[in-house]
C-alpha cells in the first residue's frame, strides 16, 4: 500500500489547497470544489492514458505528478526571475520560460523512465512529499482562518426613528481607483468637467475636497459598509499579521445591510471578480454564468495557459472575463429583478482599476497581464500609464451617465444613488512611498449622493466615506448617527494593519477646517 501512488491525487489538489489557504479571506470553500475536481479528472485521464499505452503505472504516476507541478508553478518562477538575464537572454521572458520547462519536464521525465529497480522507494518518498505539501497548505489555511476568528463589534446601533412614506431603492455603486476631480485635471492633464457637470445638474451632490479613509478595498469597503474606523479591529490583529479575513466578514456581514434588511429590503449583488466583495449571501446574486470565478482566474494564472492563448491569439482570456463582467453590471443595474420590496444594490466596478480594457474612444485594449494591485509598478513609462486611466476614465464615464440615467428613468420613486471610489489612484505610490504627492493622489476620490430629497441632508465637500451612509441613514430613517471626524489612513499593501495617519499630509487646511466645521 505504500507504494500505491497516492502523490498523483495529493500533487493534483495542492495547487487548489495552497491558492485557497492564501486567500481563504477572499474565497468561500464551496469555490475550491469544481476546480479540484477539474484538476483531478484531468490527471487521472493523463495517467490512464500513460499507464494503458506503457504498463509503467508507477512510472507514469511520477510523471504525471511532475508535470502537474511544473504546470502549475509556472507563474511563479516566472515572476521570480522575471528580468534576470543569463548570457544577454531575459529568462523571465514567456517563451524562454515555457521552453526551459518544457525541457526540464523531458529531462525529468526521462531521468524517470531510466530508473532500474526501487522505483517503489520513489514512489513512497513522493508519497511523504506530497503529504507534507497537503499539509502545508492546510496548516496555512487553518491559521488564517483562526487568526481571521476575531469579529469586533462596530459600537454602531441603528435604530429607525421614521420611515418614509415609500423606502427608496439605495445603490451603492464603488467604482475602484477612481480619483477625484482635481487629482485628474493636475496629474493626469484629464477634463473631467462634462462628467461632474452631468452628475450635479442630475441632482447629485458632489463632494470636491472629498479622500478616502484607507488606502486599500480591503479596508475601505468594511468601514464605509459599518459606518466606523478600524482602529479596534487593527489592534486585535496587530501590524504584522496579513490576514484580512476580518475583514472579510465585516464586509459579508455588515451594519448597513443588517438595518436595512431589518426594514424590508431585499439585497442585490453584482459580481465583482474580487473575492471580498462577491456577497453571494444577498437576497440575490447577479452574475454572468460564462464568467469565471476570481478563484479560477488566480488558478488558470498560475500556469503558462493565458500567456501562450495571448502570444498565439493577441488576446487575454482573463481580460475578456473582467470586460464581461463590466459590461453585464453596467447593462444590467438599471433592470435589477423588481420582488416587491424595496431593495440595497451593491455593485463594485473594477473600474478604472487596471487592468485598461478600453481607450477613450471604446476600443479593447488587452493588456499582457491580470488585474494586478500595484497598477503603475507594472508599467515601465508612468506617462503611458497616466494616459491610459485617463483614456478608460472618459470610456467609464459614458457608460456611467447611460446606467444612472437609466436607473433614474427605470424607478417607480426617486432611488438613492452612492457613487464613490474606494481610494484614488497611483502613478507616483509604489507601496513603499509615503511622499505628499503619492499620499493626496492615493486618497483623494470621486464621492457622489443623489437623494429623493436633497433638502437638509448634511452633505458637505470634505465627507469621506465613513460618514457617507451615516448620513443617509438619518436624513431616510431619523437613526441620529454621530458623524465622525474625517479621517485618512494609509498602510502597506503586504501589511494592511498598519495605520499612519495622512489627514494633514494630504490636505492640511481643508482637515483644519472640517474640524471647525464640526
Amino acid at each position: 500500500m505504500n507504494r500505491f501512488p497516492a502523490h498523483i491525487v495529493l500533487i493534483a489538489l495542492f495547487p487548489v489547497l495552497f491558492l485557497y489557504a492564501n486567500n481563504v479571506a477572499e474565497v468561500s470553500a464551496s469555490e475550491i470544489i469544481l476546480p479540484a475536481l477539474i484538476v483531478l479528472l484531468v490527471a487521472g485521464i493523463l495517467y490512464a492514458i500513460a499507464a494503458r499505452i506503457t504498463g509503467a503505472h508507477q512510472k507514469c504516476a511520477l510523471i504525471i505528478s511532475l508535470f502537474v507541478l511544473l504546470f502549475f508553478s509556472f507563474s511563479h518562477i516566472a515572476d521570480a526571475v522575471s528580468g534576470s538575464t543569463l548570457w544577454g537572454i531575459s529568462i523571465g521572458r514567456g517563451r524562454y520560460m515555457l521552453a526551459a520547462t518544457v525541457l526540464f519536464f523531458a529531462l525529468g521525465s526521462w531521468m524517470i523512465s531510466r530508473v532500474k529497480t526501487r522505483i517503489g522507494q520513489v514512489t513512497q518518498i513522493a508519497n511523504a512529499f506530497a503529504t507534507v505539501m497537503i499539509l502545508s497548505s492546510i496548516s496555512a489555511g487553518l491559521f488564517n482562518l483562526t487568526t481571521g476568528s476575531i469579529s469586533p463589534a462596530t459600537n454602531v446601533v441603528v435604530t429607525a426613528t421614521k420611515t418614509p412614506a415609500g423606502k427608496p431603492d439605495i445603490y451603492y455603486l464603488v467604482v475602484d481607483a477612481y480619483a477625484r476631480d482635481d487629482i485628474l485635471r493636475e496629474i493626469f492633464n484629464h477634463d473631467n468637467s462634462d462628467f461632474v457637470g452631468f452628475l450635479e445638474n442630475t441632482g447629485f451632490f458632489v463632494a470636491s475636497q472629498s479622500n478616502a479613509n484607507y488606502s486599500q478595498t480591503v479596508l475601505s469597503a468594511p468601514s464605509s459598509l459599518n459606518m466606523t474606523y478600524l482602529d479596534e479591529i487593527a489592534s486585535a490583529m496587530g501590524p504584522n499579521t496579513r490576514n484580512t479575513l476580518p475583514l472579510a466578514k465585516m464586509i459579508a456581514s455588515n451594519r448597513v445591510v443588517e438595518f436595512l434588511a431589518g426594514l424590508g429590503y431585499e439585497t442585490v449583488c453584482f459580481s465583482s471578480g474580487v473575492g471580498f466583495t462577491e456577497l453571494k449571501g444577498f437576497d440575490q446574486y447577479l452574475s454572468d454564468s460564462w464568467i469565471m470565478s476570481d478563484f479560477e482566474n488566480m488558478l488558470l494564472w498560475m500556469t503558462p495557459i493565458p500567456r501562450i492563448v495571448f502570444a498565439l491569439e493577441s488576446k487575454s482570456t482573463y481580460n475578456e472575463a473582467c470586460r464581461q463582467r463590466l459590461l453585464y453590471t453596467l447593462e444590467n443595474l438599471p433592470n435589477v429583478p423588481d420582488h416587491n420590496r424595496p431593495r440595497f444594490i451593491f455593485a463594485h466596478f473594477m473600474a478604472p482599476h487596471a487592468p485598461f480594457l478600453y481607450d477613450a474612444e471604446g476600443n479593447e485594449l488587452n493588456p499582457g497581464g491580470r488585474l494586478t494591485f500595484f497598477d503603475a509598478g507594472n508599467f515601465t513609462d508612468v506617462n503611458q500609464y497616466r494616459q491610459q486611466y485617463s483614456d478608460y476614465v472618459t470610456w467609464l464615464n459614458q457608460q456611467l451617465t447611460r446606467t444612472v440615467s437609466a436607473i433614474l428613468a427605470n424607478s417607480d420613486q426617486p432611488p438613492v444613488i452612492l457613487l464613490q471610489s474606494d481610494h484614488g489612484i497611483d502613478s507616483y505610490l509604489m507601496w513603499g512611498d509615503s511622499s505628499e504627492a503619492a499620499m493626496r493622489e492615493r486618497m483623494a476620490i470621486l464621492n457622489a449622493y443623489y437623494l429623493p430629497d436633497t433638502t437638509d441632508v448634511g452633505f458637505y465637500d470634505q465627507i469621506s466615506p465613513v460618514n457617507s451612509f451615516q448620513v443617509i441613514l438619518n436624513h431616510l430613517f431619523g437613526t441620529g448617527l454621530p458623524i465622525l471626524e474625517d479621517r485618512s489612513y494609509f498602510s502597506p499593501y503586504d501589511y494592511p494593519y498598519r495605520f499612519t495617519d495622512v489627514t494633514e499630509q494630504i490636505n492640511p487646511v481643508e482637515a483644519e477646517q472640517t474640524s471647525l466645521d464640526k
